[in-house]
């Protein structure tokens, strides 16, 4: 096939070709050349920057530049952008503004080109570059003799490589937090900045409860401490000398549970040795003898293996806590250095996960004993259990570029799930609970997963059951679609509903007794509406017929499935 790229003008009632175009154009502007309008294209697979005369197209100027972005300001100014460049018309002469942005380039360079504010004659220029013009940032300003950074998205609007990310709930509101240089918190579809806490490379987030309140636990790449937000301040609890800490893990249940922290002894000689602490008030105490090796810990996990709940670390080599002693174990069938390190996971069903790298790089399950090992093929960079779908499974960042899916039975295999293909990679993998519903989030410097947009951040989530009502005159119908046909459906209703319609919470119900809301919730299984079976396709409940007129009701449902529930957005409507 040949193509002929083509530019089309409007003239108030067709569209006409302007033909003649070399390379297909990125960006149009009507501009002012000496004193009449005209029709301005650049690509960068044009001949650089082009006018319509009204007959074709002509090089604007001389040494017209290959842009990417156009620009006519309020006062008539001619600016185009280039991957490495601003130029201005100056005359009949491009002239570059500066010395261009700093290197390294990314492929997309310079993409964003805009007037400062009308009148001024200041203009902004943005991409993805370290720096433009000489000084540092993805975003500058040029006033007409030099250029000077902007506060951008990249590096002060959004976590610039988020490293982690959980979910904390503190004065009734639950955020999103990332981590990257510092600590930052999603409210509404902006983040923000923590103050005051820390301002160097934060390489893990945790959150636990030492018995006076959840609080949220950040552990630095080299930092000398770990720092600890409460949801208003920021404190720091100090490390052993020479500790550095590689993985925060919050491990056993209910109440019992303690914060565990896996890292390293930096030794004078260069080397490590590995090591567990656990956090005692606000003392880290060890846990277990140091363990010589190469890198710090990367990761611990908690497994019952038939004989009773350990400790594994996993650094050079996997460790199990006998007593108060660091072993390796012997697991019939594995090489040692298949135990090398990588990432470990406890799944529901008991069974313990390794993801190794360099050596081995395999996929490990060790249930009662017994281990089985698959090929991966490459590098692990992250692992979690999740439901997508189909039931609790392991989710896996594999080369950083690729996830997989496996089911949890010893029988299953590694699946392809999805991929960053060339929009960049991922760097971590986080599973948690977003506003009630458990989501699966990615890291990294990427811009899209699956040919989706999505910017160092993207979210999996099981789709949530759908709600809905339907009034009559004194009756309500109730329509649920659940996400699995198997799972039990527990709706709630009420009465009570504050503010207008579709005002309410959008997975909580409102009640001045709660007790009302919890009766409902324990009705057995069987008792229409309240709880019932899914079915595939959607529900139908009702109609239900004498119901008082002219009251509105709330409700939501609660989808239970593999031990595991959702929550529908809240439904409203009014009985005529």
């Amino acid at each position: 096939a040949v193509y002929a790229p083509y530019a089309w003008s409007w003239n108030g009632s067709t569209w006409q070709a302007l033909p003649g175009l070399d390379g297909a154009p990125l960006d149009f502007g009507l501009t002012s050349v000496n004193g009449s309008p005209r029709i301005v294209a650049t690509g960068d697979d044009c001949s650089g920057t082009l006018m319509w005369d009204g007959q074709t197209w002509q090089g604007l100027g001389s040494n017209p530049p290959h842009g990417r972005r156009l620009l006519t300001t309020s006062q008539g100014e001619l600016f185009a952008a280039s991957a490495k460049e601003v130029h201005h018309l100056d005359g009949n002469t491009w002239m570059a503004l500066g010395t261009g942005v700093t290197q390294p380039v990314s492929s997309r360079g310079l993409s964003a080109l805009s007037e400062a504010l009308p009148g001024n004659g200041d203009i902004v220029a943005g991409g993805t570059v370290p720096g433009i013009g000489g000084v540092p940032g993805a975003l500058a300003r040029w006033n007409g003799t030099a250029w000077t950074s902007l506060p951008d998205s990249s590096t002060r609007g959004a976590p610039f490589l988020p490293w982690d990310v959980v979910s904390y709930e503190s004065d009734g509101q639950r955020h999103l937090y990332s981590a990257d240089q510092s600590v930052w918190r999603l409210e509404g579809d902006r983040w923000h900045e923590l103050p005051g806490g820390p301002s160097e490379q934060v390489w893990n987030l945790e959150v636990f409860d030492d018995g006076s309140g959840h609080a949220l636990y950040a552990a630095l790449l080299d930092g000398d401490a770990v720092w600890r937000f409460d949801g208003t301040t920021w404190t720091t609890i100090p490390l052993p000398p020479q500790v550095r800490i590689r993985k925060l893990r919050c491990l056993g249940p209910g109440t019992g549970a303690q914060l565990y922290a896996a890292g390293g002894i930096a030794l004078p000689t260069g080397g490590w040795q590995s090591g567990l602490w656990t956090l005692q008030g606000m003392t880290w105490q060890p846990v277990g003898n140091p363990v010589p090796a190469f890198d710090p810990a990367r990761d611990v996990a908690r497994h019952d293996d038939g004989t009773g709940s350990r400790l594994y670390l996993l650094a050079d080599r996997l460790q199990e806590l006998v007593g108060t002693t660091w072993h390796e174990p012997s697991i019939p069938g594995i090489p040692p250095n298949y135990l090398a390190s990588g990432h470990l996971l406890e799944t529901s069903d008991g069974s313990l996960w390794f993801a190794t790298i360099d050596q081995s790089r395999s996929l490990i399950r060790l249930n009662g004993g017994v281990a089985t090992v698959e090929s991966l093929g490459d590098n692990t960079y992250g692992l979690q259990e999740f439901d997508l779908g189909d039931g609790p499974e392991l989710v896996i960042l594999v080369g950083q570029d690729q996830i997989r899916r496996r089911a949890l039975a010893a029988s299953a295999s590694v699946q392809p799930y999805a991929s960053f293909g060339s929009s960049g990679h991922a760097t971590q993998i986080r599973r948690m609970d977003d506003e009630g519903l458990p989501s699966l989030f990615v890291m990294g410097p990427f811009s899209g997963l699956d040919g989706v947009a999505s910017h160092r951040l993207a979210e999996l989530t099981r789709s949530r059951p759908r709600l809905t009502l339907t009034a009559g005159a004194g009756s309500l119908t109730v329509d649920i679609l659940a996400t699995n046909p198997a799972s039990e459906l527990v709706t709630i209703f009420s009465v009570e509903t504050p503010g207008s319609a579709g005002s309410g919470p959008y997975a909580g119900l409102f009640a001045t007794d709660p007790s009302a809301l919890v009766g409902q919730v324990n009705l057995p299984l069987g008792v229409e509406p309240f709880h019932v079976h899914a079915s595939p396709g959607v529900r139908r409940l009702g109609p239900y017929s004498g119901l008082p007129t002219g009251v509105t009701i709330d409700a939501l449902t609660i989808e239970v499935h593999g031990g595991e529930a959702t929550v529908s957005f809240v439904d409203r409507v009014a009985l005529p």
